[in-house]
């Protein structure tokens, strides 16, 4: 496949889109039913998007960076010189391939955009987008793949390298619980739903992952009253007040506990 990049790009773009080219900044190439799609990383991570035609000529291309506004951009010069040196390329993966995917664009979007401690932005902004593209698969219905985009930020954000003073962890995480109640409202096929509370239950036992999980696991209370739920959700209390009744009968164990009686105690009234 061979471009004339001359033609479409001025010169100082082109060089730096064949430098994020040599530096292997294109990831994740897909062909789909009109062109190619990839993951530029650069200062973030940019999704761009390239159709051609039947006789390889280029229809039109698109890029989420801010700088893609006159349709040319060196992420979109980086992914056409990935595609002039790279032949057989294949389709999204599908299934839990898909889930491997996305887990990896999320952990080199992380890795790209926190070499800063202080520049929490450099972080959120991309969480955002990946927040973004969730929402947008509800609406096409893709639940299981957005929830997969949401579990797989949520994990992240406890080891996430950065100043969090202004917040910015809680915030992601209201915005990913909004995305995952609306799966649950949304969604009808219950393995997915059962992927979504099985996976809440695990997280509640990971100390570090369970303060990010507040509203979910409140929803979850108030929505899930099918039997299977409901069991399961008194057999992740019992054994999460085992573990506390091992420990020191310090204020904020005993307080804990408490909560979690509580908890056990309204499941066992539905």
């Amino acid at each position: 496949m061979k471009f004339n990049l001359e033609e479409i790009f001025e010169s100082d773009v082109l060089t730096r889109g064949r430098r994020y080219y040599n530096n292997d900044c294109v990831q994740f190439v897909y062909k789909n039913k009109k062109g190619y799609e990839a993951t530029v990383y650069g200062r973030h991570a940019y999704e761009v998007t390239i159709n051609i035609d039947k006789d390889e000529n280029i229809e039109n291309m698109s890029c989420t960076c801010a700088y893609a506004t006159n349709d040319t951009c060196k992420h979109m010069a980086a992914l056409l010189y990935y595609l002039e040196n790279n032949i057989n390329i294949e389709g999204k993966p599908e299934g839990e391939n898909t889930k491997n995917e996305y887990k990896k664009k999320i952990k080199n979007t992380i890795f790209e955009s926190c070499r800063s401690y202080y520049e929490s932005w450099e972080f959120s902004d991309p969480m955002y987008d990946y927040i973004k593209e969730a929402k947008e698969l509800i609406e096409n219905k893709e639940y299981q793949t957005s929830f997969w985009i949401i579990s797989l930020i949520l994990e992240e954000l406890p080891e996430a390298p950065i100043d969090d003073s202004d917040g910015t962890t809680g915030d992601i995480s209201n915005l990913c619980a909004e995305v995952i109640q609306e799966i649950i409202e949304k969604c009808t096929d219950e393995n997915i739903r059962k992927e979504i509370f099985e996976w809440v239950l695990e997280s509640l036992n990971d100390v570090n992952l369970e303060i990010y999980l507040d509203k979910i696991e409140e929803y979850l209370d108030k929505f899930c009253k099918d039997k299977y739920y409901v069991n399961k959700r008194i057999e992740m209390l019992d054994t999460m007040l085992e573990k506390l009744n091992k420990r020191n009968p310090e204020f904020f164990v005993e307080r804990k506990k408490m909560e979690l009686l509580k908890k056990k105690e309204q499941n066992l009234k539905k």
